[in-house]
């Protein structure tokens, strides 16, 4: 079956095509509408050591840019997690929380960390980010000690509060898009394998083209 063939089996066969490819929009937007909303807060942290000397200072951004590769996976660990679930009383386990947080470094190459939470509500993912900052603060103070080289020693702050937190929502009606693709590409292919098994069926229907 060829291009035109097939259009012309799309012309006969409209209402096969409109039932599945609606069916198909309708189940994908009753699934986006189910999908619970989603809220994310940011902030971002910043990674020093102080150094004595212009040298050391130099010397300190790297050692601060290495210290990120590290602090990185530890951010989305549950070790962090657990500390912010006890402070906030959260029912959530430190486990789950840890799965709705990522953290990246801010490009190109600086000692500067994003960190993300993600709430069910705009307030719990506010107060989330803030109590990820505080306690990876305190956490990291604990584990760092002086170097050796001019009294150096890392140190984290927070450069910038929780943002305001922005839903998922644009992203959920974004996902319309691949639905109705989706719904058209099945329609056609319903229709497709409704047109080859009538000629199946009845191959006298079948008239090859030849030339004039």
């Amino acid at each position: 079956m060829n291009a035109f063939e097939f259009i012309g089996e799309l012309a006969r066969r409209w209402r096969t095509f409109a039932w599945i490819a609606s069916g198909v929009v309708m189940l994908g937007t009753a699934l986006i509408v189910a999908m619970p909303t989603t809220y994310t807060s940011s902030t971002r942290l910043l990674v020093s050591i102080a150094g004595s000397t212009t040298f050391e200072a130099y010397q300190n951004d790297d050692v601060a840019r290495e210290r990120i590769n590290s602090y990185i996976p530890l951010l989305t660990s549950e070790v962090v997690s657990q500390r912010v679930v006890d402070e906030l009383r959260s029912s959530q386990t430190a486990e789950q929380l840890a799965e709705r947080v990522s953290a990246a470094r801010v490009p190109p190459n600086t000692s500067l960390i994003d960190v993300s939470v993600s709430a069910r509500s705009a307030e719990d993912a506010r107060a989330l980010a803030d109590a990820y900052a505080a306690e990876f603060i305190s956490y990291t103070r604990a584990l760092e000690t002086p170097t050796g080289m001019g009294a150096q020693k890392v140190r984290v702050t927070q450069v910038s509060g929780a943002s305001n937190p922005r839903s998922d929502v644009p992203v959920r009606l974004a996902l319309g898009i691949p639905t109705a693709l989706i719904a058209i590409v099945l329609g056609g292919a319903a229709v497709w394998i409704r047109s080859g098994s009538a000629r199946g069926r009845h191959p006298e229907l079948v008239q090859p083209l030849k030339g004039k």
